[in-house]
């Protein structure tokens, strides 16, 4: 690979983070998802990060992609003078060692070319279907329940308590709206994710450290993604000021620390949502 991939998208990243704050995430998640425009299926992981935020910074119209074939087979033509973004194709593949016979396991990282529906002709972009705020939010509410976390209220902090595995909010009319109280409620889900009933992985780290720091950038990244998914958009939480710093410095120190993160953002997402799709499946039954 001629250009550092990893290093020039944790950049990007970080320079979102520097220029924007603890707002960072707050445009890209407030659009639709990005998805792909020959199999119509949402991008997920780092690469929801990559193009949610390239088509902010373009100014696209719309968050739907594809490769300069797949755009050539719905019978489009990419732009003349027109820069692609690179989405990312990761792999783990499993190598035998020749020496000690084991198996090891190998990362496999793939940079492919992807171009906006706003930088091609000959595709009419399809209306976005606005859903009223009432349903979007019984939406979400339904969501939530789904999982059958314990949730608490009460108190001026939110947080998930790994000992009582249990999640506490303020009360939802001290927030600034409805979606700012369910996208802080997502952001604390995330972290409910990682108790070890369920994926382990939360560390008894302490404030201000770098586990510290990057845990709660997966849960920053699992709330995104599932107001992204669930179209609702919330304001940053005011204790994100205080993580932000601890972001930056992480990416600074390992180029690999979003992909990471992000990889861990969206398993802590896909299953938060299988208890969706198991709650469908039992009501059609």
């Amino acid at each position: 690979m001629k250009n550092d991939i990893q290093q020039e998208i944790t950049q990007t990243i970080i320079d979102m983070m520097e220029t924007a704050g603890t707002g960072w995430a707050k445009e890209w998640a407030a659009i639709d998802a990005p998805h792909n425009i020959a199999s119509g299926k949402n991008y997920s992981g780092i690469n929801t990060l990559v193009l949610s935020s390239s088509t902010v910074r373009g100014g696209y119209a719309s968050n739907i992609w594809g490769t300069y074939k797949q755009w050539a087979d719905k019978g489009a033509q990419v732009k003349k003078g027109e820069k692609a973004t690179g989405g990312i194709f990761y792999k783990t593949l499993l190598i035998k060692d020749k020496e000690t016979d084991e198996k090891k396991k190998i990362p496999m990282l793939r940079e492919f070319k992807l171009f906006n529906a706003d930088q091609v002709d000959g595709y009419d972009i399809p209306a976005r279907i606005e859903r009223e705020e009432i349903e979007r939010i019984s939406a979400v509410d339904k969501y939530i329940k789904a999982t059958g976390a314990k949730i608490g209220h009460g108190g001026d902090s939110a947080f998930f308590s790994p000992f009582d595995d249990r999640i506490q909010m303020p009360n939802a009319d001290t927030f600034t709206s409805a979606e700012t109280y369910y996208g802080t409620l997502l952001h604390e889900l995330t972290h409910w994710t990682g108790h070890k009933a369920r994926l382990d992985r939360l560390t008894h780290a302490r404030f201000g450290s770098d586990n510290y720091a990057k845990e709660e950038l997966v849960a920053e990244l699992g709330a995104a993604f599932q107001c992204q998914s669930l179209s609702i958009t919330s304001e940053p939480m005011e204790n994100h000021a205080k993580y932000l710093n601890g972001w930056i410095k992480v990416l600074k120190a390992d180029k690999k620390a979003i992909f990471k993160a992000a990889a861990l953002a969206q398993r802590a997402v896909t299953f938060i949502e299988t208890f969706s799709d198991e709650s469908e499946l039992s009501q059609s039954a």
